[in-house]
């Protein structure tokens, strides 16, 4: 086969693979300096909040835990299909490869995108650029999550009332309600608290995003514990865990979950998706949310 030959044969495969086999319509890479998992989680936001403006429908067609998700977006009369591919390029910087495909369009696309303005490629600059200047508001106004370390869940006996099957994002609100039920219980009883109230998950759904968890405060040692209300009593034991420190308002340290599972699974730890969050400051009179602090701790399984 001669060069020439070889060449144009080569330009046609290229040409086949671009117009029939190629996954996307059109692709658009970015970065964002943070973990996979808080963009995995910051992606999953972004796409509920979409799905709340008039005549916007969004569908999870395949979920790869922080590597991949592909998504159906209806939005007024058109449809289009995204793929958002994660790589990290370290503990603190995603690689964001997002492409889309429009049904019934594939081939249209691909020739015009790349060379002119269309109703297509408008859509999806318009897209990408809303996540983006999303994800830059939370990194810089809302929260931040820190590195992840190896360290061990503090030893403590503990009180606690319980809160089960709620969403993640009503846990900080159901924190509220139920504060003073378990703050009044214990000061009834007359036990000694420390510190500030703390959250430990007792069951994740990491799919649904639902959890019960219990909502915990220090106490001293009681030997016979009186049970009395909604009120009851345990003991956490000191356990290996993967710890991060989450900084911004308690409504968003799910994300900080979210790194940590990423976390263990790009570095093969076996964990319990079991979050314990010890908070420290106090929402009521800490004004600086971006400067709050909350200890949060993934427990390796045993």
């Amino acid at each position: 086969m001669t060069f020439k030959r070889f060449f144009l044969v080569a330009i046609g495969l290229l040409a086949f693979w671009y117009l029939f086999l190629k996954q996307s319509d059109y692709i658009i890479r970015f970065k964002v300096p943070t973990s996979p998992g808080v963009t995995y989680a910051l992606i999953k936001d972004w796409s509920i909040e979409l799905e709340k403006q008039e005549g916007t429908g969004i569908k999870i067609l395949k979920d790869k835990k922080y590597q991949l998700l592909q998504l159906e977006l209806k939005k007024s009369d058109r449809t289009y299909e995204l793929f958002w591919k994660l790589q990290a390029e370290n503990d603190s910087l995603t690689q964001v490869s997002l492409g889309f495909r429009q049904p019934g369009k594939r081939i249209w696309n691909r020739i015009t995108a790349p060379f002119f303005k269309s109703e297509f490629k408008e859509d999806i600059i318009r897209i990408s650029k809303d996540f983006k200047e999303g994800v830059k508001l939370n990194l810089t106004d809302k929260f931040k999550v820190n590195k992840v370390v190896l360290d061990k869940l503090p030893e403590m006996n503990y009180a606690f009332v319980e809160v089960k099957k709620i969403s993640v994002f009503n846990k900080a609100e159901q924190m509220m309600k139920h504060n003073y039920e378990l703050i009044h219980q214990v000061d009834e009883l007359k036990i000694a608290r420390k510190g500030f109230p703390f959250v430990m998950v007792t069951d994740w759904d990491i799919d649904k995003n639902e959890i019960d968890y219990r909502l915990c405060i220090e106490i001293d040692p009681v030997d016979k514990p009186t049970l009395r209300g909604t009120l009851k009593f345990d003991r956490l034991a000191a356990q290996p865990s993967l710890k991060t420190i989450y900084n911004g308002n308690y409504i968003y340290s799910d994300k900080a979950w979210f790194a940590l599972h990423d976390f263990a699974l790009r570095k093969s730890y076996e964990v319990s998706l079991k979050p314990v969050e010890f908070f420290h400051n106090n929402p009521f009179t800490d004004t600086k949310e971006i400067e709050w602090v909350t200890e949060v701790y993934l427990p390796l399984s045993q």
